[in-house]
Parts: structure tokens; C-alpha cells; sequence
């Protein structure tokens, strides 16, 4: 691990259950987090079933850079609520956000 990055990765086998996000998109039982993980940005989608109790993710996906995160973010609010306003709004937070200093490490050439 690279001891220059401010963001301490969780240990090897952990999941993102136990890392904090660094960006987190709410709107009642629907959610969008955000975390930075060894190859880019994890981004996590989903809903809150049984008043929260229960989470359940629509999707993952892991970008190499913040531009494709921020795309992913924009299509997931749009997917969860079918609002264009949510969306809009969503994007301004995650713009006006200051996220930590992160050094994706490159994937390895294929094969």
C-alpha cells in the first residue's frame, strides 16, 4: 500500500460494509455511496427495505477515475427515482464536494 495516500484502504478481505464512504447520496429509502478503493472509485447503489433493517444493492461498479463515478452517480439517482431534478441535484453535491487525495493503482495489461 502506498503510505503517501491520506486514505487508509481496509484491510485486504474486508468489504466496503466496513469502510466509510467518502460521498454519500440520500433521498429516503434510496442511496448512492461513493468509496476509493486500490484501482479507482467504488460506487454502490441501492435501497432500505423493513424501515431500514434491510439493504439492498441494484448495482456496483468500480471507475478508475471520479468523471465515470460521477456519470455512474447521475444514471443510478435516475434509475431509483426516475427524477431529473434528483439527479441535477445529486450531481451538484457530489461537484461542490472535496474528496480525499487518491492515487488509483493501474490495472495490470491483459493477457
Amino acid at each position: 500500500m502506498d503510505e503517501t495516500l491520506p486514505y487508509r484502504f481496509p484491510a485486504v478481505g474486508a468489504s466496503a460494509r466496513h469502510a466509510a464512504p467518502v460521498f454519500v447520496w440520500k433521498s429516503f429509502s434510496r442511496f448512492v455511496e461513493v468509496y476509493p478503493v486500490e484501482t479507482g472509485w467504488l460506487v454502490l447503489w441501492g435501497r432500505y427495505e423493513d424501515r431500514g433493517a434491510r439493504r439492498v444493492l441494484s448495482g456496483q461498479r468500480v471507475y478508475a477515475g471520479l468523471v465515470g463515478a460521477r456519470a455512474r452517480l447521475r444514471q443510478a439517482v435516475l434509475d431509483l427515482t426516475s427524477d431529473a431534478a434528483l439527479a441535477g441535484e445529486a450531481l451538484v453535491l457530489f461537484d461542490r464536494h472535496r474528496f480525499p487525495a487518491h492515487r488509483p493503482r493501474p490495472l495490470p495489461p491483459p493477457l
